[in-house]
């Protein structure tokens, strides 16, 4: 006696190598032969084949690569991973005068500009 679940087991590898069958079987023609009336290439020496498939695109990838690295690598680590970070602090879209000028700002004179004003507080 076959146990069910082998049964099953078997017709699922079955239908999962069916699209690589298929796909291997339909890909023959891509083994054809070139036609008799196309030209016959040059061969590439070995150094064009080098350069343009190695040293260029190493060149280009080490380039890159010193573009992004030495900057970072010329101002020093400024932070040591286990210390308490030392930098200003950043606010993105606040004062143009920096976190300071929000200390110092006039509140009632900004709420009184924001009465004249619409917006979610469904002031018209």
């Amino acid at each position: 006696m076959t146990d069910p679940r082998s049964a099953v087991r078997r017709f699922a590898r079955a239908l999962a190598l069916t699209p690589a069958v298929l796909v291997t079987l339909l890909a023959a023609p891509a083994l054809a032969s070139a036609p008799d009336t196309w030209p016959v290439p040059p061969s590439v020496p070995a150094f064009d084949f080098l350069l343009v498939l190695l040293i260029i695109p190493g060149a280009l990838f080490i380039g890159i690569s010193l573009l992004v690295f030495v900057p970072s690598m010329a101002r020093g680590q400024k932070y040591q991973p286990g210390q308490s970070w030392r930098g200003e602090s950043t606010w993105f879209g606040g004062p143009q005068d920096g976190i300071e000028a929000a200390d110092h700002a006039d509140v009632e004179a900004g709420e009184a500009a924001d009465a004249d004003r619409g917006g979610a507080s469904a002031r018209w």
